[in-house]
């Protein structure tokens, strides 16, 4: 379709010329988690999501507003600074009553229930720098951002476009009912009205998932490819689009952590990011609600929460019907707005050049009057300044006399207090001569009595120590026996323990060399048998190489089947029915199955070849838990650590025999 020169150019100038404003706020360096402290910790994302959305908005005309005013996003925000950002946001939109202003929050955020007064029951934007906890939702109104609060400053503003974007992570805090409130990790629809529109990250009933492997959530990974690749696009179609973006990336997921965005509410005048092209190059189909968002699967489940119904695209069809009836106007205004333009700048130059004139004739006369007065204040100086002098020359007089008094006196007391001190020194010189006499007395005789003491302390001294040296010695003899005795004890011990070891290893061998088994030594420690039985040597027990009903393949040296998973009681009743011919099979202890772990091994901690097809999930033991009876141990090989589980759960088993 071609397009006349005229029309290209009041496309071309539709540029957003009203201002654009936008608080972008990403709180992730919340305090470290504690148990009874608090409850939430801190999050990968929100720093990352807040640059990335604060950047794209900039590129597009946007003045960013923190709590100080600067062009930038609010990162790891306190209550107060959200409070006073949001305050400069809506200031500015007073001042621009035709602007735009989009309002973005990622992190934590949380919904309270107020029991008492359920008209209070808001949505909550969580702040860095507060702990949180379930046990305290009063904390959490009284610290915390009121994001309803929020929506109605905005909504009841001015601004031509309104939108509010929350990708709020909801799944860390589940609020208990105390002090009169109730709450959880999902948040409640907030029904925007007055042209307005609400962006959540998902349904009240999810939760909205960060992602370590990525720097963006989601939600927000998915907001910012749509955003940028479909600038000249209406926002609630980009927004659709966002949408299934999100649903279609679930099947990357389990079921635990599904994300369907929802939006509420529409906007009444046609908003995009970009510029937003005229209605003969967008088409009708563009104002349409996409088929996969519309119908069919997760996508329908997640947009039935919208308020993007079908009447709103039948508005933006009327909406293209009447501009197509208006065009002819439209291009006929343009050229007057052209025409008026050039009126008005000529007129500015006009009135330029009289203000220039105006200011110069007053700055001279302002020159004129200050010099007259200069000269006038300069005399009333130099008069004020002689009689000061005067008056400082009479003061220095009488201050000299006033001074030549107080020494002369100060001199007299001074003569006076020297004779009294030389008359006080004289007599506590002879008291002290006196005193030192005395002194020298005592000290003579101190020392005498000193010495005497000493000699009689050294004599006992010497007493003693020869008695504890006496002491000593008999009770290092006593030791040094007991300690030979308590070797050869340990020695004829090890020889014993090595000898039945060595008894045990050969009637092992003997046995499966009987039964015509076929050997292989594993690493030094172990020795398998193609009956699908290993002997550790190391521990002296018998494991079955395979799981509970999985079967040794004596062709291939592997475990085949699928490994049964049971109750521990049920557990405890398996003897191996006569497995490789022994009927002593039972179910071993934590202990013994703590001497299979081998954490050096990737994947099951557990050596591969002594135990082929490992599964890396719990295995029971025999060892009941000490504070539960209704839990007992079990090893769990893909970390290689003990842990207790319910009895009545699942899990798999591996026979033994010997030891106990």
């Amino acid at each position: 379709m071609r397009y006349s020169p005229l029309l290209c150019l009041l496309i071309s100038l539709n540029l957003h010329a009203e201002p654009r404003y936008a608080l972008v706020i990403g709180n992730a360096a919340y305090p470290p988690k504690q148990d009874n402290i608090n409850d939430l910790g801190d999050l990968n994302n929100p720093r990352n999501d807040a640059e990335d959305i604060a950047a794209l908005l900039k590129q597009h005309g946007f003045t960013l507003i923190d709590h100080r005013g600067r062009n930038r996003p609010l990162l790891d925000a306190s209550k107060a600074q959200m409070d006073e950002a949001v305050d400069k946001l809506l200031a500015n939109v007073r001042r621009n009553s035709n602007s735009e202003v989009w309002f973005y929050f990622s992190g934590h955020g949380v919904y309270l229930q107020d029991l008492q007064r359920p008209a209070d029951s808001a949505n909550y934007l969580l702040p860095v720098g507060v702990n949180f906890t379930a046990d305290d939702p009063a904390k959490i109104k009284a610290h915390a951002v009121n994001a309803h609060n929020i929506k109605e400053r905005i909504e009841t503003s001015t601004p031509t476009a309104k939108l509010m974007i929350i990708d709020a992570c909801r799944d860390k805090l589940t609020l208990k009912e105390n002090k009169g409130f109730l709450g959880g990790d999902e948040f409640r629809p907030m029904n925007p009205i007055n042209g307005m529109m609400v962006i959540h990250a998902t349904l009240h009933s999810y939760s909205a998932w960060g992602n370590e492997k990525t720097r963006n959530s989601r939600f927000t990974d998915k907001l910012l490819v749509t955003l940028r690749n479909n600038t000249h696009e209406t926002l609630p179609l980009v927004m659709g689009q966002a949408i299934q973006a999100v649903v279609k990336d679930n099947q990357n997921y389990p079921p635990t952590h599904q994300q369907y965005p929802m939006t509420e509410g529409l906007f009444f005048n046609k908003v995009c990011l970009g510029e937003c092209l005229g209605a003969a190059e967008l088409g009708v189909a563009d104002f349409q609600v996409s088929p996969n968002v519309a119908s069919g699967g997760e996508a329908k489940q997640a947009l039935s929460h919208s308020q993007e119904t079908p009447e709103i695209a039948n508005g933006y069809i009327s909406y293209l019907q009447d501009m197509a009836l208006k065009i002819l106007p439209i291009v006929l205004g343009g050229i007057i707005f052209l025409v008026l333009i050039a009126v008005f700048r000529a007129t500015q130059r006009k009135y330029a050049e009289i203000k220039a004139k105006a200011e110069k004739a007053a700055r001279l006369k302002a020159e004129q009057e200050a010099k007259i007065q200069a000269g006038k204040i300069a005399a009333e100086q130099k008069a004020k300044a002689e009689k000061e002098r005067k008056a400082q020359e009479e003061a220095a007089r009488l201050k000299a006399e006033l001074e030549a008094k107080i020494q002369a006196e100060k001199i007299a007391a001074e003569q006076k207090a020297k004779a009294e001190k030389e008359r006080k020194a004289r007599e506590e010189a002879a008291r002290l001569k006196a005193e030192q006499e005395a002194k020298i007395q005592a000290e003579k005789i101190a020392a005498e009595q000193k010495a005497k003491a000493e000699k009689e302390r050294k004599a006992q001294e010497e007493a003693a120590r020869l008695k504890t040296e006496q002491e000593a010695k008999i009770q290092a003899e006593k030791i040094a026996a007991e300690q030979k005795a308590k070797a050869e004890k340990e020695r004829k011990a090890r020889e014993e323990a090595a000898r039945l070891k060595a008894e045990q290893e050969a009637r092992v061998r003997a046995e499966k060399a009987k039964k015509g088994c076929q050997e292989t030594s594993i690493d030094g420690r172990y020795l398998a048998y193609n009956d699908g039985t290993v002997w550790d040597k190391q521990t002296g027990l018998m494991w079955m190489r395979c799981e509970l009903g999985q079967t040794w393949n004596t062709q291939t040296g592997c475990c085949e089947g699928e490994a049964a998973t049971m109750y521990w009681e049920t557990a405890c009743e398996q003897k191996g029915d006569g497995f490789a011919d022994y009927e002593d099979w039972r179910i071993p202890t934590i202990e013994e199955l703590k001497t299979l772990v081998d954490k050096s091994q990737h994947g099951a901690k557990i050596h591969p070849q002594a135990f082929p097809d490992c599964s890396s999930w719990g295995f029971w033991s025999s060892s009941p838990y000490a504070y539960g009876s209704s839990n007992a141990w079990g090893m769990y090989f893909f970390s290689g650590d003990g842990s207790y589980s319910n009895r009545k759960h699942y899990l798999h088993v591996r026979l033994v025999r010997g030891g106990q």
